[in-house]
């Protein structure tokens, strides 16, 4: 097996990276495997598992990511050093376990490890990202005063538009958290402003992140808008094009405000496409089931209703709320 210098090691990464920043993701798979051929050192072995890790997520492909973001940190585990490269894989592990108990304690080791990154001399992180990371882990703690002094320090170090722009949007996503929705929607008109200036920026997250500040605050009407916007502008992204979570998780609250605010024809169309691309291992599934059946309920059709709740039962993926909620839908049949 040839070793490759550090050079050449670099010129690959960089290549990788240009791929992965134009939504091709294949190419830089491709690139990652082709460089893994090679004799690397721990680290760069490291940064390819972390790379690939973080395609294997963008598909939706969690116990790939998973095991890819593992090997790397299994790469690190007998140095001292690199602290951001080792946060960032904790911090996708993070995410990659939702709710399970494991999650919790990779966002513990991440935000620990974040914070050693901002001393850490010539790293890998900026000053820069690593209070956003920190910013972002607080937020998901609701640790809200944490989060908006991590975002202002990150604010310091921004010197372009494009390091502004996720700044200024994950201040707004705090203050719609902290029911502040008046400045909510001031810093995300802000961030809008600021995207538009810009050649290519994430307009459905902006708008997605609008609709989920305008949901928790009870402005139903004005989620389903910003959701709707946030879906059709989707595929405008490339890592939100390719992301079917992401494309879930619109038409999951689009759904819900839809039905809060009365809106049927769109809360069927809704609850059919989820209906249609949730498998029944999906955490959500349960619960379109449920929603399904609470619309034909709400019609009298009986059967149908009955069928939805039904197969609630049947569901490994059911939380015990589920169950007891389907249980007392058909209880009420029984009643009739």
């Amino acid at each position: 097996m040839q070793k490759l210098s550090s050079k050449k090691f670099d010129e690959g990464i960089a290549l990788a990276n240009n791929y992965f920043d134009q939504g091709q993701y294949e190419k830089a798979l491709e690139v990652y495997r082709s460089l893994q051929k090679s004799t690397l050192s721990h680290k760069q072995k490291a940064w390819i598992e972390y790379g690939i890790g973080q395609i294997f997520a963008l598909y939706n492909k969690d116990q790939e990511a998973i095991a890819s973001f593992n090997n790397s940190l299994l790469e690190l585990s007998s140095d001292e050093d690199n602290a951001a490269l080792k946060a960032l894989n904790y911090y996708n592990l993070s995410l990659l376990y939702g709710e399970h108990d494991k999650a919790q304690d990779h966002a513990e080791e991440a935000l620990k490890l974040f914070n050693l990154a901002i001393g850490e001399e010539g790293g890998d992180l900026s000053i820069r990202e690593a209070y956003e990371y920190i910013a972002e882990l607080h937020l998901r703690n609701s640790s809200f005063e944490q989060a908006l002094s991590a975002y202002g320090k990150a604010m310091d170090s921004a010197a372009s538009v494009e390091e502004k722009l996720p700044i200024l949007n994950g201040i707004a996503v705090i203050q719609g958290k902290m029911k502040n929705y008046d400045k909510a929607l001031k810093y995300f008109s802000d961030a809008l402003e600021m995207a538009r200036k810009m050649k290519e920026a994430p307009l459905s997250k902006i708008f997605f992140d609008m609709g989920l500040a305008a949901y928790e605050n009870r402005h139903f009407s004005e989620a389903v808008d910003y959701l709707q916007e946030a879906l059709r502008l989707k595929d405008a992204a490339g890592f939100l094009k390719i992301n079917r979570a992401y494309e879930v998780h619109i038409r999951r609250y689009l759904a819900d405000a839809a039905r809060e605010s009365g809106n049927d024809p769109l809360l069927i169309i809704q609850l059919f496409e989820l209906e249609k691309n949730l498998n029944e291992d999906d955490i959500y599934y349960a619960n379109v089931m449920l929603m399904l059946g609470h619309y034909y309920y709400k019609l009298r059709d009986d059967i149908r209703a009955r069928d939805y709740y039904s197969r609630v039962l049947l569901l490994k993926s059911a939380s015990d709320e589920e169950v007891v909620m389907a249980k007392d839908c058909l209880r009420r049949f029984s009643l009739n």
